[in-house]
């Protein structure tokens, strides 16, 4: 599924941020699905501020072929037509591209695509900022709320899903790692008509003691389409948590 291929590729990579010298990212597996790659592309790319590509195998060709997606201020397309020749084809704009290339060289679009990335972007670009676009009340993020948000969607480049900054949040109970090496967590907020919201904390595990219970805390959030709750008969929107301090 998407989220088991995100987990497994920030089990590779690691908790943000990445050392300036890794500054574009290639992934391959040939068992994964290619109508998922641009989804996980983005995940990738939103989650540690890299430009990523994401590829699988087509099964009739054996070729290497998949989605890559940008950052602000980057243009992809631009940058791939600097190493051209490691490709059958691409194609794209700024933001997203398709490349097809063989498999045997996957190895050496990883090195080419990093060092030209590393040429194109300084250190300060490659630091990611959160912006907020609204503050939240959690008590009115209700299901009606959500569809509200989510019909805004698809996410992405140019269309970034909105982030929510939500003040003073007292925390009562504590998280739940979870994920292959336990460096996720779920932390459960105080939502509307006295119930639990869970938001998911990618990569945060060494971070569960700022989100202690006790603690009052300053997060930002963003509301997310779950494709996967939704196939499984849940609710198909999630929250997942951005970044957080201490409450002053």
């Amino acid at each position: 599924t998407c989220e088991a291929i995100v987990e497994q590729i920030f089990g590779e990579l690691g908790e943000p941020p990445l050392p300036p010298e890794r500054a574009g990212l290639v992934f391959y597996d040939p068992e994964w699905h290619r109508g998922v790659v641009g989804i996980v592309a983005n995940r990738v790319a939103e989650a540690y501020h890299r430009p990523a590509l994401v590829l699988g195998r087509d099964g009739s060709t054996g070729m290497a072929q998949g989605s890559g997606r940008s950052i602000a201020g980057f243009h992809l397309l631009g940058v791939l037509e600097t190493i051209g020749d490691v490709f059958e084809r691409f194609g794209g704009h700024r933001a997203a591209v398709g490349v097809t290339l063989r498999a045997e060289r996957v190895d050496e679009l990883r090195e080419r695509f990093n060092a030209a990335v590393v040429r194109a972007l300084t250190h300060e670009e490659l630091q990611a900022e959160v912006v907020f676009d609204a503050p939240l009340d959690l008590r009115e993020l209700t299901p009606g709320a959500a569809e509200q948000v989510l019909q805004m969607a698809p996410f992405g480049f140019g269309n970034p899903a909105p982030v929510f900054y939500v003040p003073g949040v007292e925390l009562t109970e504590p998280v739940q790692a979870f994920g292959s090496m336990q460096d996720h967590l779920r932390v459960r907020l105080p939502g509307p008509q006295g119930r639990t919201l869970t938001a998911k904390a990618w990569r945060f595990g060494s971070r569960a003691q700022e989100l202690a219970p006790g603690r009052r805390v300053d997060l930002a959030l963003t509301v997310d389409q779950d494709l996967y709750s939704l196939k499984r008969g849940y609710a198909g929107w999630g929250v997942t948590l951005r970044d957080v301090r201490a409450a002053e």
